[in-house]
């Protein structure tokens, strides 16, 4: 499975992630056919499948649909392609997970909702005292304006695992907050982080779960303490991203003239 990951330390990319990251639309230089862009990845070693493998290869996409995939100089290239010299590199097809906690890639076990973490019964019927996970709790659950890559850590047992399942690309997400802030697209390949990222932001995340309870103090870690709140949390912060947003406008706009002139006589 490493050999198939890796070739002469290069980066590997599986060939539906590099599809899907070559661009979807063209410069008005670029050749068009029928309005699809047709790409071909060429000199690469491509696992077709298991047990067939093309030591050099090509890959022919057209409308982000892989249409052909033979060996060189058997594989027709269209005129109209442009052509990704891939030698040195390893493509296969692969899964892509579309939402991984990023506490699960760091090998911790991703918190379940707060029902669930009571923990057990002690003597007397009593929930017995948890942790309180304050390491990974923000002082603040809005935290909108963070990037998830900025801290990412994938355990390289993690990644193996995912491997092995036939993943070769996470969505990365944030673990903890309501407004979570940006994740992350990155390979599972092996080799330095800054090398996988395949888009260091992608998409916000919103989770409308509270703070986890403490039971050793029965308090919560900080607002909101319910989904209700959770809910009015995210409301409030959407209205007031879309105040600060559109507020200069509306002011120049509708200027706020009568508490700048001086009065003038005969006028209420």
């Amino acid at each position: 499975m490493k050999r198939a990951l890796r070739s002469r330390g290069a980066t590997v990319l599986a060939g539906l992630v590099l599809a899907l990251s070559l661009p979807l639309r063209g410069g008005p230089s670029e050749v068009r056919s029928g309005d699809r862009l047709a790409y071909a990845l060429t000199g690469a070693r491509v696992i077709a499948a298991p047990g067939r493998v093309i030591e050099s290869g090509v890959i022919i996409v057209r409308g982000g649909v892989l249409v052909a995939v033979g060996p060189q100089g058997q594989t027709p290239v269209p005129a109209d392609a442009r052509v990704f010299e891939m030698k040195g590199k390893v493509v296969h097809a692969a899964f892509l997970d579309p939402y991984v906690p990023s506490d699960r890639l760091a090998g911790r076990r991703p918190r379940g909702p707060s029902d669930e973490e009571e923990g057990e019964q002690g003597p007397g019927g009593r929930a017995a005292a948890t942790a309180t996970p304050t390491a990974a709790t923000p002082a603040n659950p809005a935290h909108p304006e963070e990037r998830l890559i900025d801290s990412l850590r994938i355990q390289d047992r993690v990644a193996d695992t995912y491997r092995r399942l036939g993943f070769a690309v996470v969505a990365a997400v944030p673990s903890s907050g309501v407004l979570r802030g940006r994740g992350a697209v990155v390979s599972l390949a092996e080799g330095p982080m800054e090398s996988r990222v395949l888009a260091s932001e992608s998409g916000q995340y919103i989770s409308l779960e509270p703070e986890r309870l403490d039971f050793a103090n029965f308090t919560r870690a900080v607002y909101p303490t319910s989904k209700m709140g959770a809910v009015a949390m995210t409301r409030q912060d959407l209205l007031d991203a879309i105040w600060w947003r559109d507020g200069p406008d509306r002011q120049a706009e509708t200027p706020v003239r009568a508490l700048q002139e001086p009065p003038q006589a005969g006028r209420r």
